[in-house]
């Protein structure tokens, strides 16, 4: 109980109250959803994807950049190769001081999905690609998937 109110708190101050359950965001949606062309200027837009094709986008290299948003020691314990660690706690003030880029899509993962899920909606509403991999990490690893 006292680490979920920890992560409810976080999210609030740091993200935003729509990323913790709120209505999704303008051009938010499931898989596909973000198939046809970006959003337009200023407005985010989301899709999400499995394991197989964050695999075949990092494949193909079309993953510029992979945010793990679990704490470090989740992190430590093991990763999708080449992700960044970038604690939940923290994407909010990456967000405020422009440390992250609206020119490209943003890949979050987590170990189930509930976070990225949450960093998601809320940098979609804030005007920035974002792709959320469904399942996480616990689906990378029952796939058998490599982690580092």
């Amino acid at each position: 109980m006292k680490r979920w109110t920890l992560l409810m708190l976080t999210c609030v101050t740091l993200l935003s109250a729509s990323a913790c359950g709120g209505a999704a965001a303008p051009g938010s949606g499931g898989p596909g959803a973000a198939d046809g062309p970006k959003s337009a200027l200023g407005q985010g837009a989301r899709r999400d994807v499995d394991v197989y094709a964050l695999r075949d986008d990092r494949q193909a290299g079309k993953v510029a950049a992979l945010l793990d948003v679990r704490t470090p020691g989740e992190f430590a314990q093991g990763h999708v190769p080449g992700a960044k660690n970038v604690p939940l706690s923290e994407l909010g003030a990456l967000v405020q001081t422009g440390a992250l880029p609206k020119d490209q899509e943003l890949y979050l993962i987590c170990e189930v999905g509930g976070r990225s899920d949450q960093a998601a909606k809320s940098l979609a509403s804030q005007g920035f690609q974002v792709v959320n991999v469904d399942g996480g990490t616990a689906a990378w690893r029952k796939a058998g998937l490599p982690l580092e």
